[in-house]
């Protein structure tokens, strides 16, 4: 028989250092400015920052190393309140969430329903040049991420937009001054 340790029934064994990804949800929109500002006043080894502009939130991720989720999340949390402050920013947070490296790199390499400039001028049939014409439009769907690497738009919003947009074909007429 195995020796088992002195403790009461049912209370969890001392929990094993990890690495963990805590993200931190604000209400409010960061440009790009604060949120460089956040980035360089985040200490921690990993800081990314994506906006939800359609919900008017922004998440924080960064790398904590703690002992439990308990205090992974108390870490990560007030590794961005810091941040926050540091940067003279105020912004409430409205939400946490908070895994282990691995799981975390696991969500983000799973395929996701986001696409880039690339990708819809696949979907529209068009040139990433008229994309970004297109993204200028106020019934454009609104961008969801945005990472370093470039705005990420909801496919579906993308393929809604492409049921519904009245494809004008060529150039506009030139109009004489005299009309």
């Amino acid at each position: 028989m195995e020796n088992q340790p002195d403790r009461p029934a049912g209370e969890p064994q001392s929990p094993v250092r990890a690495d963990w990804r805590v993200t931190v949800t604000l209400a409010g929109y960061l440009d790009a400015e604060d949120a460089t500002k956040i980035d360089h006043t985040i200490d921690s080894s990993v800081t990314v920052i994506e906006q939800r502009p359609a919900s008017e939130r922004a998440d924080v991720t960064v790398a904590v190393d703690a002992a439990g989720l308990v205090a992974a999340v108390h870490a990560g949390l007030a590794a961005v309140a810091r941040g926050l402050a540091d940067a003279g920013l105020k912004l409430h947070v409205v939400g946490v969430q908070a895994r282990t490296a691995e799981e975390y790199e696991r969500e983000r390499a799973e395929p996701s329903d986001l696409v880039n400039a690339a990708e819809i001028s696949k979907i529209l049939g068009i040139s990433r040049q008229r994309v970004h014409q297109l993204v200028e439009r106020p019934d454009f769907p609104k961008w969801r991420y945005n990472p370093p690497t470039g705005k990420l738009y909801d496919r579906h919003d993308i393929e809604e937009f492409d049921r519904h947009w009245d494809r004008t074909i060529g150039r506009p007429r030139k109009t004489s001054r005299s009309e």
